[in-house]
């Protein structure tokens, strides 16, 4: 039964990809392609502070800046620059 319901999960899945790209106008196509390598970089940087990490471990729900940088011994200023990109290219939601 699980197997049905992630067969059906990855087909739905494809179709709403497939359609994505179908109502995709030519300009949100250009904003998607030319916002791949910030979101590549934005996550590589998450990667290596243990953001994910961080955001999905230990206790449930969110967390401040100020424990994030705790956890991840990172520069505040830093981590309130990558939260607000990653927001906004819908890396992580807020």
């Amino acid at each position: 039964m699980a197997l049905l319901l992630d067969n059906a999960r990855r087909q739905v899945r494809a179709v709403a990809q497939w359609l994505n790209l179908a109502l995709e106008t030519s300009g949100e196509t250009q904003a998607r392609i030319l916002y791949q390598p910030l979101e590549t970089a934005l996550i590589r940087v998450a990667v290596d502070l243990r953001i994910f990490n961080a955001l999905s471990g230990g206790q449930k729900g969110s967390k401040s800046l100020d424990e994030l940088a705790s956890v991840t011994k990172a520069d505040p200023a830093l981590l309130g620059t990558l939260i607000c990109v990653s927001t906004s290219t819908l890396t992580v939601r807020s």
